[in-house]
C-alpha cells in the first residue's frame, strides 16, 4: 500500500514539474459529470398518456455547492439511459408488449417563464422485455439537449417528460390499461467549470 502511494505521488510530481503553470490555467477546461433520472410513471391509463417526474438539482450532491462555478455555455449531455422498472397490465403481458414508439423531452419548472419542450431523444419498436430493469442508451440530437443545458446553472428545477406510443396489435380504440409503468430515465452531463 505504502509503495502504490508512493508511486502515486511521484507521479504527481513528475506531471506538476513537467507541466509548469499551465495546468492551473487550463483547470476550466476539465468537465466533470452530473448525473440524475427521473421516473415518469404512468397508473391505470393507457401508455400513451404524457407522464412526468419533476428534477431538483438542487438536491443532488454537488450541484449546489458548485453550481456557482458552472460556465452556462460549457454544459454538455454524455449520456442517457432508459429502462422499464415497473410493468404491471392486466391487458398485455410483457413478452408481447411492443411500442411503436417512447419520446422524450425536459420542461424548466413554470417559475423559470420557459414553456419550451427541449426534446431528449425518442425510441421506436419499444419491446418492453427488453427494457425491463435493463437500461438502454438512446441516441440524442446533442445540439438541441445542450441548447436547453445551458440553463442548468440558473434553473435547478425541471422535469422530464415521456409519452409512450401505442402498443402494437391493438387496435386504437383497445389500447392496454397498465397500472403500473414506470419508467427510469438516467441523463449524465458534463459540466464545466467556470473558475
Amino acid at each position: 500500500m505504502k509503495v502504490r502511494l508512493f508511486s502515486l505521488l511521484a507521479a504527481l510530481c513528475f506531471l506538476a514539474f513537467t507541466s509548469g503553470c499551465d495546468t492551473i490555467s487550463n483547470i476550466t477546461d476539465i468537465k466533470l459529470p452530473l448525473t440524475f433520472s427521473g421516473n415518469p410513471k404512468v397508473t391505470n391509463e393507457r401508455a400513451d398518456q404524457e407522464s412526468w417526474d419533476g428534477i431538483d438539482l438542487d438536491t443532488i450532491s454537488g450541484y449546489k455547492e458548485n453550481k456557482d462555478k458552472i460556465d452556462e455555455n460549457g454544459s454538455e449531455i454524455q449520456t442517457m439511459s432508459v429502462s422499464i422498472t415497473n410493468f404491471d397490465s392486466d391487458d398485455v403481458a410483457i413478452r408481447d408488449c411492443v411500442f411503436e414508439n417512447v419520446t422524450f423531452w425536459l420542461k424548466y419548472d413554470s417559475q423559470y417563464g420557459d414553456q419550451t419542450l427541449y426534446p431528449l431523444g425518442t425510441y421506436t419498436n419499444v419491446k418492453a422485455e427488453d427494457y425491463f430493469k435493463t437500461p438502454r442508451t438512446v441516441t440524442v440530437d446533442k445540439e438541441k439537449v445542450n441548447a436547453a443545458l445551458k440553463f442548468i446553472k440558473t434553473r435547478p428545477k425541471f422535469g422530464i417528460y415521456q409519452q409512450y406510443g401505442k402498443v402494437k396489435n391493438f387496435p386504437d380504440n383497445n389500447q392496454p390499461v397498465f397500472r403500473d409503468l414506470t419508467t427510469n430515465v438516467q441523463v449524465t452531463i458534463l459540466v464545466k467549470g467556470d473558475l
